[in-house]
């Protein structure tokens, strides 16, 4: 069996692992990583500690009380967690209700590039 059929094998049974409802702590795009360039899948919870301070540099204090919350969230549940249609669950997790959302983070548009901002980071301090 050549090298990569053996990342490809390791691929399909991490996939077939989050199909069975197992608990992961790795994202898919580590896998395909792995499976394209040979890099080592790393947990998700390295991958935020890696990302920290980039992410956390312009936000602020607020911002980052619920940047961090949802990456505590992204560490424990996976990268659903990121997807925009779940960030008014996230609100309602963290403050209870949206109008306090908005009083703690500013407006609605404020909210969602807080969100969808910090995402780049997290995806791109280990790939670069």
């Amino acid at each position: 069996m050549c090298w990569l059929q053996v990342r490809v094998l390791s691929a399909l049974f991490f996939l077939n692992l989050q199909d069975c409802g197992r608990k992961t702590v790795r994202d898919l795009f580590d896998v395909l990583e792995y499976v394209s360039i040979e890099v080592s899948p790393i947990t998700r919870a390295e991958r935020v500690k890696a990302a920290e301070s980039v992410i956390f540099e312009s936000l602020t204090p607020e911002q980052r009380e619920f940047v961090e919350f949802v990456l505590s969230r992204y560490i424990e549940s996976g990268e659903e967690v990121l997807d925009r249609e779940v960030l008014p669950e996230l609100l309602k997790l963290k403050y209870e209700a949206i109008q306090d959302a908005i009083a703690a983070l500013g407006g609605a548009d404020n909210i969602t590039s807080t969100f969808v901002d910090f995402q780049k980071y997290l995806y791109s301090v280990l790939s670069a």
